[in-house]
């Protein structure tokens, strides 16, 4: 309870929620928030600035707040976007950006160097195995890449016949298999490997739709479900076998949505979207809104310690929430 309670510290909002008040911890407002990751006690996020310079990192203290790494400066002074972030061990973390490439701190943050052997300028997403050395980046021209000592160097996963068609906006690991791999791809299939990225699979696609974002079970890997959307409405799937098969949730809201989060010890679903905000739902399939989520354009969401919320958005910073209260 005690680190549930300090993650509320300042910035403190209230809401009603199923006719309780919910304490919502909001941080860094008014900053786009582009890339996060939260893995267990720590944390970091990339920003994404109005010009170059403003490409910057943040790291989750122990009292939960997010406070800015490498003394507040840029990555360099050509970074405006950082896109991924990854933790890799306690003292390395990874930083990917927009234009500008990969850059390592060995250090935990406190400093970055720009890793000049990596091969792309752009890269999206980077995941990294929880029982492994082996990293994946995603990138728009090398497609997807592989790293198997900490992100020091790094080798093509595909063949160059199909790089471009594995240009991804996102990527996920199976907790349980880390030779089993998901990237949301730009040609708007779900992708999937079983062998460390070497062929793919499309496993999902729907007409006019672009699928955002991929969440696993961490109690079943076999559990998975898929956000897409296009400019107007969105579509949420589910597959109990590692995407053999799927089914569409029908009674979703219309929203476009791009994030999605499931905590099945409290048989939640969240889902964020591009600019009608954050719903939840219970195991009823009855779906609502998050009010104490003020600002509607999600760029991404964590749950840690399996009751924290965490949600990133292009433009007002961080909430964190306790579902447990709700």
């Amino acid at each position: 309870m005690k680190l549930i309670l300090s993650f509320f510290c300042a910035f403190l909002i209230i809401f009603a929620a199923s006719g309780q008040n919910i304490a919502v911890d909001h941080q860094l407002k008014g900053l786009t928030i582009r890339s996060s990751v939260v893995d267990g006690d720590s944390g970091l996020l990339g920003t994404k600035g109005e010009k170059k310079g403003g490409g910057c990192v943040y790291g989750l203290n122990n009292k939960g707040k997010w406070t800015a790494l490498n003394k507040g400066k840029a990555l360099s002074p050509d970074v405006e976007d950082v896109q991924a972030v990854a933790i890799v061990t306690a003292d390395i973390y990874l930083a990917g950006t927009w234009k500008n490439g990969l850059f390592i701190s060995e250090n935990k943050g406190k400093s970055w160097e720009k890793l000049l052997a990596f091969p792309s300028q752009d890269i999206r997403s980077i995941q990294v195995s929880p029982h492994s050395q082996l990293i994946y980046a995603v990138t728009m021209d090398k497609g997807i890449l592989k790293s198997f000592d900490n992100g020091y160097t790094w080798v093509t996963c595909t063949a160059d016949s199909i790089i471009k068609s594995t240009g991804a906006w996102s990527i996920e690991i199976d907790p349980e298999n880390d030779s089993i791999v998901y990237a949301m791809s730009f040609s708007g299939a779900v992708l999937r490997s079983i062998d460390q990225g070497c062929s793919w699979q499309s496993v999902l696609t729907h007409d006019g739709i672009m699928f955002y974002d991929l969440a696993i079970s961490s109690v079943n890997s076999a559990k998975i479900w898929a956000a897409g959307a296009n400019d107007s409405s969105g579509v949420f799937y589910f597959s109990y076998d590692r995407g053999e098969h799927w089914f569409i949730t029908k009674n979703i809201p219309n929203i476009t949505m791009n994030e999605v989060v499931v905590i099945e010890q409290l048989e939640y679903v969240i889902a964020g979207s591009w600019g009608q905000g954050c719903y939840l739902m219970r195991n009823d399939y009855n779906w609502t809104k998050i009010e104490g989520i003020a600002f509607d354009t999600t760029t991404d969401m964590w749950i840690q310690n399996d009751s924290i919320l965490h949600v990133f958005t292009w433009g007002d910073g961080v909430y964190r929430i306790d579902l447990s209260e709700l």
